[in-house]
Order: C-alpha cells, then sequence, then structure tokens
C-alpha cells in the first residue's frame, strides 16, 4: 500500500488526505515484564549469596585449619598437683580406669552409697567396703595417671560436636572411689595417704577439663567440688598435721593455676561449631551435609561466634560486676543478630562462667584455710591472700575477739560483701564462707 493509499483503519483528515501509517509497535504483554524483572533480581540474590557464602565458609575454613594445626602441635605436658612428673599420658591411665567401672552398677546402690559415705555417714563403711573391693585397682590407675608429665587429653576436635568426652557417670564414679579411698585412709590414721588420694582425685577432675570442652569443665566443676567438700570437713575437724597441710598447699595452688578460664572454654565451643559446619560427615555418620540454602546462615553463625567468644578476652579482666553487665550487653548484641542459629546456640552459655568462679572462689578459701590451719594467723599485707573471683582484691577474713575462730569468705556472685554473712554452699545471695575454729 502507497503513502497516498487510503488506509480503511485511519481517518481521513480535514482536507481529505490521510496520514502516513506509522511502523507497526509490539508490546510485551505486562506479566512476561514482571517474571523477567524478579528472574533477574532473583539472579542477582543468587549470585551475591554464593559470593557471601564462599567469603564465610573461606573465613571459617582458614580459621578451623588453623586451630586445629594449633591443637596438633601445642605441648600436652602439665605440672602435677604435686610431686615430680614422670614420662608417659595420664590419659593412659585414666582411660583404664574409666574402662574398669562395671556397666551394670545401681546408682541406688553404689553411687548413693560412696556419696553418704564420703559426706561422713561412717556406718556405710563396710558396705562402701565390699563395694569398692573389686575395683580396688582404679584408685591405682589415678595414682599413676595423676604423677605422669602429660596430662591433656589429645581430643579429635575434627569432629566437632561428636567429639568423644569421658562420660560423667563413669568420671564421677572413679572420683568417688578415689574419694572414698581417702576417707578410709583418714579412718586408719593415714593422712598423707587421705591427702594423696584426694590430690588424685582434684588432678583427675583438673586434667579431665585441661584445654577442653565446656562439658567436660562442667564435668569437671562438679568432681572437683566433691574433693573440696571432703578437705573443708578435715579442716574444719582440724585433723590434719602440718606436713599434710604442706603438701596440700602446693596442690591447691597448682590446681588454681590451671583452673579453666571462661575465654579458652568458648574458643573451644567456636571450635567445635567450625568442624561440625565444615564436615557435618565426621561430626556423626546419620548427620546430612549442611544444603547450600543453608550453608550461609551456618557459616556466618560460625563467624560471628567467634567473634563472641573472642570478645569475652577483653571483658575476662574487669571486675566481676562489671563482666557481668558486659556480658548480658554482648549477648544482647550477638542474639539480637539476624541470624536464627546464634539464638539457639549462645542462650545458657554466659551463666556457665558463674559455675567456674564458684569453684574457683571455694578453692581459694581452701588455699587461705590450710594457710590458716599452717600458723593460725594472715600475713598483715591482704596482698598475700588468694583474689577474690567476685570482689576488686583479695579475700576477706575476721578472726573472733578472743581470737578462737575465723571466717573467711568470698563476696559470691552479687559481689557484694556481706561481712562473712553467708554459707560454703554459693547461693544467688550472701557470701560463701569458710569458718574455722581453733583447736583448744
Amino acid at each position: 500500500m502507497s503513502d497516498t493509499e487510503k488506509d480503511p483503519r485511519q481517518e481521513a483528515r480535514e482536507d481529505g488526505t490521510y496520514p502516513t501509517p506509522k511502523a507497526c509497535r509490539r508490546h510485551l504483554p505486562l506479566w512476561i515484564i514482571l517474571v523477567s524483572s524478579f528472574g533477574g533480581i532473583l539472579l542477582l540474590l543468587v549470585v551475591g549469596l554464593a559470593i557471601g557464602t564462599h567469603r564465610q565458609w573461606s573465613r571459617m575454613q582458614e580459621r578451623l585449619q588453623a586451630r586445629l594445626k594449633e591443637k596438633e602441635t601445642r605441648s600436652l605436658e602439665r605440672p602435677p598437683l604435686y610431686g615430680e612428673p614422670v614420662d608417659g599420658s595420664a590419659w593412659d591411665s585414666y582411660q583404664r580406669a574409666l574402662d574398669g567401672i562395671p556397666k551394670d552398677l545401681k546408682p541406688d546402690d553404689f553411687d548413693s552409697k560412696l556419696d553418704r559415705f564420703v559426706e561422713g555417714d561412717l556406718s556405710l563403711r563396710e558396705e562402701v567396703r565390699s563395694l569398692v573391693a573389686p575395683l580396688a585397682g582404679i584408685p591405682l590407675l589415678l595414682r599413676q595417671g595423676a604423677r605422669c608429665r602429660e596430662g591433656i587429653r589429645r581430643r579429635n576436635w575434627e569432629k566437632g560436636m561428636a567429639m568423644e568426652i569421658p562420660g560423667l557417670l563413669g568420671s564421677q564414679r572413679v572420683n568417688a572411689i578415689a574419694l572414698a579411698l581417702a576417707v578410709e585412709h583418714k579412718i586408719e590414721n593415714r593422712p598423707q595417704e587421705a591427702i594423696q588420694a584426694v590430690v588424685d582425685a582434684l588432678q583427675f577432675s583438673r586434667d579431665l577439663a585441661n584445654d577442653g570442652s565446656l562439658i567436660e569443665a562442667m564435668i569437671s566443676v562438679a568432681l572437683q567440688g566433691a574433693a573440696q567438700d571432703l578437705l573443708v570437713r578435715w579442716l574444719k575437724e582440724d585433723s590434719l598435721p602440718a606436713n599434710c597441710l604442706s603438701t596440700l598447699s602446693q596442690a591447691l595452688q597448682r590446681t588454681d593455676e590451671q583452673h579453666p578460664t571462661f575465654l579458652t572454654l568458648m574458643r573451644s565451643e567456636s571450635l567445635m561449631f567450625d568442624a561440625t559446619c565444615i564436615d557435618p560427615s565426621r561430626a556423626g555418620a546419620d548427620m546430612p551435609s549442611i544444603p547450600f540454602v543453608s550453608s550461609y546462615l551456618f557459616a556466618s553463625a560460625a563467624n560471628r561466634f567467634h567473634e563472641f567468644a573472642e570478645a569475652f578476652a577483653p571483658i575476662e579482666k574487669l571486675p566481676w560486676i562489671e563482666q557481668q553487665r558486659a556480658s548480658r550487653d554482648l549477648e544482647e548484641r550477638v542474639l539480637s543478630h539476624w541470624n536464627p542459629i546464634l539464638g539457639i546456640m549462645v542462650p545458657g552459655l554466659i551463666g556457665a562462667d558463674r559455675a567456674l568462679y564458684e569453684r574457683l572462689a571455694q578453692l581459694r578459701l581452701l588455699r587461705a584455710a590450710v594457710a590458716l590451719r599452717l600458723s593460725w594467723s594472715f600475713p598483715a599485707a591482704p596482698a598475700c591472700l588468694p583474689d577474690d573471683p567476685f570482689g576488686m582484691d583479695s579475700i576477706r577474713h575476721s578472726f573472733s575477739a578472743d581470737g578462737s575462730s575465723c571466717k573467711i569468705w568470698s563476696f559470691g556472685t552479687d559481689g557484694i560483701d556481706d561481712g562473712g554473712t553467708g554459707s560454703w554452699k554459693p547461693n544467688k545471695a550472701g557470701d560463701i564462707v569458710l569458718e574455722l575454729h581453733r583447736a583448744p
């Protein structure tokens, strides 16, 4: 059709001519435009997620490899709580002791009676003897391990959350057998052997937590508490000779020096989570691989948790009350993060430091009590006394007016000095107190 020909689809101008027809325009449907735009945005998001995941994953992998290498090359040695070290690994003996506990022991019979005997129910002596007699080799294995130069357990950190750790029940039974033997030595008027058995139990609990995980540290805290409660009873009775007190003083000081810190435990938790994310198959045969969609979540959570753990380095140097305030602020910031995995991992971890500090405070009260029993006096300079984990300086003490008794106390978890009002058992309020009376 020529330019002058009539196009029936067009209307004529006033002069009778028709406008020149324009090229036909093709319009895409709106739904195609929307789908194409959405697809482009989605592609950009996927590419961005892939790049972000790669970066987060690389950070986590590099950190994991460095930490695993550090663990593999570190020394496993530690000074024994008393005596000179001998060559060998303590865990060769400890593991044999743990394996030697029968699986068919009844808790209501075995565990209950041993605990009551150690706590002072001597009417159970004959029953406990019969229960422990078949297991007489366990305290010997504990003693062999306690003397060894290498006391840090070689752990398979690469397994992450599935890393093998000694069981709570078996560890408690090994500890209870050693303490029951200590009580038996004490009854038979063998105080040096009694102290050595208690120190062996302390060494076992300390080696259990040394460079370990948070769960191992909590097991260690429970075992250490049983041994310390027994020592408190003996110190109150004033029934230990000077040579035993000297041995105990050295052992308690070294126990204090090897006490785990919350920072090292958080770093261990971070390492375990990294290893679990990198290769879930090593963390358990039935554990599936992490899908790509979730990879960014896990990698981001692991890196954020690592930052959370490292943030305790300066916090641990603060006084207790300031520590708690800073820890709560840190926890709130971490939990406000968009990643939901952090909300599963973090809650409950902050409170674990309280148990560590409570046990440490009791340990330092015991150190002061041993020094008091040796001379029934304290140095004039407060700096000579151990520091109070819950206070601003050394633990406090006060003699009665006639000098026949002395209270030693820590501020406790509320961080308030109540003047020695409280109990040996830690509570949310009140001091942690140990009171001794001088023999007439």
